[in-house]
């Protein structure tokens, strides 16, 4: 039932799986160079990257129940082995079973961020049509590396001790073809860039506007240029947003993302 599999496995051309692709393009990252690649070529597909990155579980929805029983078990008694913590990214009904053994045996402080995911056909107009978005230079490095560290402190509440990480973090950012700034006073004030671009998909990650600078339309209008660009190349923009932010959902609906298949991560940890 759980063999190891490759990406030319059937299963990724399956109607199942294909019709999941949007929430689950980062499964379509991993298979390239998986660790873990692991299914019963039906039902489920199991893959990992590196062992300190989220687990991610596709199960199509006509999994049966004594699959999902014995895929919650299996998962489980392997996973427990040598860890006091690790995450998963599954279907919300699906990571829910699965975490349900930690919680009861392990005891463990359990972390969910319940995610959409979203995809971009046709790009609608931002209501902000004058934001000068440009691309960003080595002379905006420091003011980058700014927005990253302030978007680590308020999307997970804690920053790297050295700002050097983030000035590097920065310098790579100016080869990412889709990385777009807009700038106030010559400084960086939004931000957005790409991340998990695959044969089909581009995903925008890191959208980020300085508070001082918000309600003015910049992340809007920032994730359409942006998505306009990725158009141009052929391929389709997606992105991810947590649900607990209502207002960046109805943004990114008002310049035509489409909601695709909801998915959860799960944290848990039993170190302690």
């Amino acid at each position: 039932m759980f063999k190891n599999i490759d990406k030319n496995n059937e299963i990724f051309k399956s109607d199942m799986y294909r019709k999941d692709v949007v929430p689950f393009q980062l499964l379509e990252l991993i298979k390239e160079n998986p660790i873990m690649l692991v299914s019963d070529e039906k039902s489920f597909v199991i893959g990992a990257s590196h062992p300190d990155m989220p687990v991610w579980v596709w199960t199509s929805d006509e999994i049966e129940d004594d699959t999902k029983t014995k895929l919650a078990k299996w998962f489980y008694e392997y996973f427990e082995k040598d860890k006091t913590k690790f995450s998963l990214v599954a279907k919300p009904e699906t990571a829910k079973l699965l975490a349900e053994p930690f919680v009861k045996n392990k005891n463990p402080k359990v972390s969910v961020v319940n995610m959409q995911s979203y995809k971009n056909e046709k790009i609608i107009p931002p209501k902000n049509k004058n934001a000068v978005i440009e691309v960003p230079a080595e002379k905006d490095v420091l003011s980058i590396a700014e927005l990253l560290r302030n978007f680590s402190l308020e999307c997970f509440g804690s920053a790297l001790p050295s700002n050097d990480e983030y000035v590097n973090t920065a310098k790579k950012l100016l080869s990412d073809r889709y990385c777009r700034i807009i700038k106030e006073n010559g400084k960086a004030v939004a931000m957005a860039r790409s991340s998990r671009e695959n044969e089909e998909f581009v995903a925008v990650n890191g959208v980020y506007t300085a508070p001082e600078y918000r309600r003015k339309g910049y992340a809007s209008a920032i994730v359409a240029h942006i998505s306009g660009l990725i158009l141009q190349n052929g391929k389709t923009p997606a992105l991810y947003t947590d649900l607990s932010n209502p207002s960046s959902n109805r943004a990114y609906k008002n310049i035509g993302f489409t909601e695709q298949a909801p998915i959860d991560q799960i944290y848990l940890d039993w170190s302690k």
